[in-house]
């Protein structure tokens, strides 16, 4: 009994193992690395992966709190703005191509005229895409063209949602669909957008090449967590990959006979 059990914890923890490889996003921040009380904009949060510099901006009232969540507090400036560009930004091209952004963000704020917003911009700030959580919804922006896109509502008790956004450029037009989803329960498959945003005004950009936070009438406080970049939603959205997958199956397929043959050569023997 005890060879059989052992045998197929060996299986069991085997696939296990398999299945927490993950697609890498082209750039990632999880404000895990940094100690508590760190400000954004002092020029010397830079970790994650994948950006060109440390994150900038002004930092007021921005800092991390409770392990690895940006905390943003009102200051005497109504907002913060911070950004930091991709170490390898993507020209653009009259092809259309297709990239995703994600931000957890949350806000807790009285005021109407309070938001908290996540850009993609080009790697001189320009605005690209952005998506926008208010005290009361969530939306989303292309370029300069404000609240032009799909509108939800949103309950502004602190919690952080997912919000994920797909840019698909051509030559002649952009399109943002959007996602927004509590923490933790954003799926592999990303199945029917919240809401999709299209314009033919597209914004001027000279590439894809980074984020930026910001904030307007800051009376209230805030909260971001994970900020990524990629080129596929498993990049934003972590999933097994497929060959991952194909390796568990080929695991199961090859623990059967081989606790078949432990069972074999195991009969008779008391256990």
């Amino acid at each position: 009994m005890k060879t059989k059990l052992i045998a197929w914890a060996i299986i069991v923890m085997g696939e296990m193992g398999l299945i927490t490889s993950y697609a890498q996003p082209d750039a990632f921040d999880d404000f895990s690395s940094y100690a508590n009380g760190s400000s954004v904009g002092s020029g010397t949060m830079n970790g994650g992966t994948g950006w060109s510099s440390a994150w900038h901006g002004n930092g007021q009232g921005s800092q991390i709190v409770d392990n690895g969540v940006l905390g943003i507090t009102p200051n005497a400036g109504g907002g913060f703005a911070n950004w930091r560009y991709f170490a390898s930004p993507v020209s653009i091209n009259t092809s259309t191509s297709t990239y995703f952004f994600r931000t957890d963000m949350g806000v807790n704020s009285p005021s109407q005229s309070f938001w908290l917003e996540s850009d993609l911009t080009d790697n001189f700030g320009d605005h690209i895409a952005s998506l926008v959580l208010n005290n009361s919804w969530a939306t989303s922006l292309i370029g300069s063209d404000q609240f032009s896109g799909g509108t939800i509502g949103y309950t502004p008790n602190g919690a952080m949602d997912t919000l994920i956004g797909e840019v698909q450029w051509s030559g002649s037009s952009i399109s943002l669909s959007a996602w927004v989803y509590p923490v933790g329960t954003a799926p592999s498959n990303p199945g029917t957008p919240t809401w999709v945003q299209t314009d033919s005004n597209v914004p001027f950009a000279a590439n894809i090449g980074g984020m930026l936070l910001q904030s307007y009438s800051m009376n209230g406080t805030a909260s971001v967590g994970n900020v990524s970049y990629g080129a596929t939603w498993n990049d934003v959205v972590p999933a097994p990959e497929p060959g991952t997958l194909a390796l568990c199956g080929l695991g199961a397929l090859c623990g059967v006979p081989l606790f078949r043959r432990l069972r074999t050569k195991t009969k008779g023997i008391k256990s």
